[in-house]
């Protein structure tokens, strides 16, 4: 996506339901991907972490330094011409909070003053909305990069010019955003930076303060191109704009601790039960969901693993946009040309198979309806990746459940994925499945060493565990029996599905459905060895479980020991006795 020639409005995010609009303006030389991305991965547009919190929006406009690629459009008709296009999209209809970037915050000042100046009543709702704007590096009186723009007057841009410094029209802006920002109920947030660029500091301490009562603008180590491109989740940036956005936010619109669902919402199945991908009530694991978000931003193919409901998918589903990803679920009957077949549908292609031999390759592909159908062969990675390339812009390739795919066809695609490798850098395929081998594609194929990266689903500490009955508890308004947590961690074995079934079973043990009002605190005492050998006794693969997530799924056993069960008196101990029976030892009788 190059810069703009025109005003453009991009929505990176756009739900039913949404309570928040969130309005992102980029500024001198900057672009509506390119601003907002510290790298080429999408997974580092951060505009798109904030999805959870409303619609996102992005705002492009012609904003370069030299006057031949400039429309020459001051900054009060460009405030214009931003604001009816927000209006014509809808934008006003409810709150609005701007974050904004060097000459995007002097933009957007400019924008809301039109608004409530002009009396248009199309602009006027987007002032009377807006409940916060965020500036990073603004330049509110000017910046240096302005100053030198106005000794290169004869080639620097109207949007550069009018940035130098104590320039009057900026020094009137300021003092209307100062006079009006708190009579109108706007919010303020700051950011300067304290790095250079080529030894220029572009918005100093000075500049960078909007003038505000209620803002006192905060520093930055980041330079002024990096001060909006911050590299993950824990940069200072991203979490003071974060957290700004929680305590602005419409009551109803979510928040950290209510993100996707009210307290009235809250209910055992909803708080405990398995939900494939569940992210509502996600945990994370800083080794889990660090290596993941590491890896996105590296580039490399990714396999996540583990025993069954583990939380693979959902570990996924929440770094991952929807809007950047295909994915689709294997069936056992399935050959590399169905897994590439399945992938072209996800990217609403119409995909027929040539003739009725079920094991041709040969497909015809239409794109889009109206486009003439194509003929590929989807044994070949070139012809898959010719309709790919035309049908999806995104950058992941989802496999679930590969491990239900013969071993052939696993190692099958596992070449094909070392080809894909090889001819295009713009996919990376994230490979999901139930097995303990940490190189499992690997395996199948030598030469996806160093290509593979491998995600251990399983790496639930106790500490994580407890974390998810403690925060279950909270959820649910009640606190279980002292002990209790401890002792269903100690026997679940890094089972996080074994954990919350259990403690599901203990609810509906003790009378408790949905979030209680008042506070709960359990006193019935709950036989954690009970529940755990109901859930066995159920249906529920609890012996599996523990087979898995210890590596004993395979073992061999000489004919002998099978007559006597010896893996089933080996479970029994392992649910049945308690640490102390188990480091004494336990005689055969028992």
């Amino acid at each position: 996506m190059g810069r703009a020639q025109t005003v453009e409005i991009y929505t990176a995010s756009k739900k039913a339901g949404s309570q928040l609009d969130i309005v992102f303006v980029h500024g001198l030389i900057g672009s509506a991907k390119d601003t907002w991305a510290c790298d080429s991965q999408p997974s580092s547009f951060w505009p798109k972490w904030l999805a959870e919190f409303g619609d996102v929006w992005i705002v492009d406009y012609p904003a370069d330094l030299f006057w031949w690629s400039n429309t020459g459009m001051g900054l009060p008709e460009r405030a214009r011409s931003v604001v009816d296009a927000l209006a014509n999209y809808g934008l006003g209809a409810k709150p609005i909070i701007w974050v904004t970037h060097s000459l995007g915050g002097l933009l957007v000042k400019s924008m809301l003053r039109v608004a409530h100046e002009l009396n248009n009543p199309n602009w006027e709702p987007v002032v009377r909305q807006t409940r916060g704007v965020v500036f990073l590096g603004t330049p509110h009186t000017g910046a240096s990069l302005g100053t030198l723009a106005d000794l290169l007057r004869a080639v620097a841009s109207v949007n550069a010019t009018q940035l130098k410094s104590n320039e009057s029209n900026l020094l009137d802006l300021t003092s209307w955003y100062s006079r009006n920002a708190k009579r109108l109920n706007i919010r303020t947030l700051a950011y300067y930076e304290k790095g250079t660029v080529r030894g220029l500091k572009v918005v100093d301490e000075g500049s960078a303060d909007p003038r505000v009562e209620d803002c006192v603008p905060v520093p930055s180590d980041a330079n002024h191109m990096e001060i909006c491109k911050p590299k993950d989740v824990h940069d200072p940036v991203y979490r003071g704009v974060l957290r700004f956005i929680e305590t602005n936010a419409p009551p109803s619109a979510p928040t950290r601790q209510h993100r996707n669902a009210n307290e009235a919402d809250y209910n055992i199945n909803t708080v405990f039960g398995i939900h494939r991908g569940d992210t509502v009530h996600y945990v994370q694991r800083t080794r889990v969901d660090d290596a993941l978000i590491g890896q996105l931003i590296g580039g490399k193919h990714l396999c996540i693993y583990g025993s069954s409901k583990q939380g693979k998918t959902a570990l996924r589903k929440k770094h991952i946009a929807p809007s950047d990803e295909l994915c689709v679920v294997c069936d056992r009957s399935w050959d590399v040309a169905d897994v590439f077949a399945a992938l072209l549908k996800a990217a609403h292609c119409e995909v027929q198979r040539v003739t009725d031999d079920p094991a041709s390759s040969l497909y015809s592909v239409q794109v889009s309806k109206g486009e003439t159908p194509i003929g590929i062969d989807l044994s070949h990675t070139a012809d898959f990746l010719r309709a790919l390339q035309r049908s999806f812009a995104g950058k992941y390739l989802v496999i679930e459940e590969f491990h239900y795919l013969a071993e052939e066809i696993q190692r099958d695609l596992a070449f094909k994925l070392k080809a894909i490798h090889e001819l295009s850098d713009q996919y990376v395929f994230i490979v999901i499945g139930v097995w303990l081998e940490s190189n499992r594609l690997v395996h199948l194929n030598k030469d996806l060493t160093g290509r593979v990266a491998p995600i251990n689903a399983d790496d639930w500490s106790d500490a994580d565990l407890i974390r998810v009955i403690h925060e279950g508890e909270k959820k649910l308004n009640i606190a279980f029996p002292v002990g209790f947590a401890d002792k269903l961690v100690e026997r679940a074995c890094g089972s996080v599905y074994l954990v919350r079934e259990a403690c599901y079973r203990a609810c509906e043990q003790t009378g408790i459905y949905t979030r209680q009002d008042p506070f709960v605190s359990i006193e019935q005492s709950i036989n954690v060895g009970a529940v755990l050998r109901e859930i066995s006794e159920s249906g529920v693969d609890y012996p599996g479980q523990i087979l898995g997530l210890l590596g004993l799924e395979d073992i061999q056993l000489f004919e002998h020991e099978r007559e006597e069960g010896l893996k089933d008196w080996v479970l029994r101990v392992l649910f049945c006795a308690t640490a102390k029976d188990m480091r004494k030892g336990l005689p055969s009788n028992d």
